[in-house]
């Protein structure tokens, strides 16, 4: 009788090809990013409130969280966007913006924020959606004519709160697609 090896992979390895397997596909066919934690689903979206520009012109930008899960979902809606050097707790939006050809542009935005506190966390139910609107004009140098892509990721960096009214809260991180926009 043959003796069959048995083959483990780490836990990290595990996870990697979970989410390989099983996220991937839910986020490169949906158009959206989603993030789920347990039966909690997120979707986060990017969206420009233009497809064109003009050189000058300010760039404005939905960032857009929705609860597709069945269940309540309990949010850090302050949605504070800062530099990816900023400790956690002083951010939850990073932005990140490339020219055509691959050229990744510096986040130049310059932000003062305090620490999230209860009052700043908003518990969504099945269906709704927490919405910012936000200028990137400032943020990164766009000043030269032709295709540029964002996106942006979420993570609540606030750890000391786990729960609110017994609702958990989304702490995974989060990345929106891509998107083109065009500066003429």
């Amino acid at each position: 009788m043959k003796q069959v090896k048995t083959v483990s992979f780490p836990k990290w390895a595990n996870a990697m090809l979970t989410c390989i397997f099983l996220y991937f596909p839910l986020c490169a066919f949906s158009g959206k990013a989603v993030g789920s934690m347990g039966d909690n689903k997120l979707s986060f979206e990017l969206k420009p409130d233009k497809k064109e520009y003009r050189l000058g012109e300010k760039i404005y930008v939905d960032l857009i969280l929705k609860n597709i899960g069945n269940s309540p979902m309990c949010i850090n809606s302050r949605m504070v966007i800062n530099h990816i050097s900023a400790p956690s707790q002083y951010r939850e939006i990073e932005l990140f913006m490339e020219k055509k050809g691959g050229n990744r542009l510096d986040f130049d935005c310059k932000v003062n924020t305090r620490r999230a506190t209860a009052k700043d966390y908003k518990v969504i139910q099945p269906g709704e959606s927490i919405v910012r609107k936000y200028d990137i004009t400032n943020c990164f140098q766009i000043n030269k004519k032709g295709e540029y892509s964002i996106k942006a990721s979420f993570q609540d960096g606030t750890k000391a709160i786990d729960r609110l009214s017994g609702v958990p809260i989304f702490l995974e991180k989060i990345e929106s697609k891509w998107v083109s926009f065009a500066l003429e």
